[in-house]
C-alpha cells in the first residue's frame, strides 16, 4: 500500500514539473534562446526534453503492470536529475534550476525557495525508489548465488 502512495505521489509530481516546463516553453522568455550550461544546447531544447522524458516515466508508473519497471523508471529521472544539478555545480553555475521552466516568475516563492523544493522533490523520488528497489535487487541476487 505505501509503495502505491509513492508511486502515485511520484507520477503527480513529474506531471506538474512536466507539464510546468512545457507550459514555460510558451512563454517566449529569453532564457529559452540560452545555452544550457551543462549540455550546451538552448534550454528550449532540454526543457522539451526533459518534460517529454518526465511524461513517458508518468506513463510507465501508470501503467506498468510490474512494480519494478515503475521503480527503475523513478529512479532513473531522479538520478538524472540529481546528476544534471552535480553538473551545474562541476560547471561553476551560479544561477537556478530551469526545473520549472519560466513559472517560477510567476509563483509566490523565491527562485531559492522553488530550487530548494525541486531538489526535494528529486531527492525524495530517487530515496523512495530505491528503498523499494532494495528487496527486488535482494531477492535477486539470493536466487543467483542459489
Amino acid at each position: 500500500m505505501r509503495m502505491k502512495y509513492f508511486l502515485n505521489v511520484s507520477a503527480c509530481l513529474l506531471i506538474v514539473t512536466a507539464l510546468a516546463k512545457l507550459y514555460g516553453l510558451t512563454s517566449g522568455e529569453r532564457v529559452l534562446q540560452q545555452l544550457d550550461p551543462v549540455f550546451g544546447v538552448k534550454n528550449s531544447v532540454v526543457m522539451l526534453f526533459v518534460s517529454v522524458a518526465e511524461l513517458w516515466v508518468v506513463y510507465l508508473v501508470l501503467s506498468a503492470t510490474q512494480s519494478v519497471t515503475k521503480l527503475v523508471a523513478l529512479a532513473w529521472i531522479s538520478s538524472n536529475f540529481l546528476a544534471y544539478r552535480f553538473g551545474l555545480y562541476m560547471v561553476g553555475f551560479k544561477g537556478w534550476c530551469s526545473c520549472l521552466g519560466t513559472l517560477t516568475k510567476q509563483l509566490p516563492v523565491s527562485p531559492e525557495t522553488a530550487e530548494a523544493i525541486m531538489l526535494t522533490i528529486a531527492v525524495f523520488v530517487f530515496i523512495g525508489s530505491c528503498y523499494y528497489l532494495l528487496p527486488y535487487v535482494k531477492s535477486r541476487t539470493m536466487s543467483q548465488e542459489s
